[in-house]
């Protein structure tokens, strides 16, 4: 009974960890992993190589990097595994309450058992017998 919700659990937790994985490495957009025509550089001369001088970029700065889909991917990847693992918590802690539940059931039969020996010996006429 134990071994099984323990390969379940793993299992959910393995699959979580897959699905993270395969929505971390999806590839992006290729449209958006690409600068802009304009942001591209021309190779630069030998001459300026050598030189060292300063050279300002022309055309636009602006740079798109498809951060916000990875974000948003990583934040409901941490929400899962944080889902997943407070519900192995909580099923873990129901099966332990159930168990402890068990062993009290167990320790009060076996007392009652004790203490119906324990009357019965109270009850013997020679015991009585050394009372009176």
């Amino acid at each position: 009974m134990g071994l099984g919700n323990t390969i379940r659990t793993k299992h959910l937790f393995f699959s979580v960890f897959l699905l993270a994985i395969a929505a971390l490495s999806w590839p992006p957009n290729p449209a958006l992993c690409q600068p802009p025509t304009s942001a591209r550089l021309e190779p630069p001369s030998a001459k300026s190589d050598k030189s060292g001088e300063f050279r300002p970029v022309t055309g636009s700065q602006n740079e798109r990097v498809p951060g916000g889909l990875m974000l948003v991917t990583a934040y409901g990847a941490v929400w899962l595994l944080l889902f997943a693992y407070i519900v192995g918590i909580g099923r873990a802690n129901a099966k332990m309450a159930h168990d402890l539940d068990q062993v009290e059931q167990k320790l009060r039969k076996i007392q009652s058992r004790d203490d119906r020996e324990v009357d019965k010996n109270l009850n013997t006429p020679a015991l009585n017998k050394e009372i009176c």
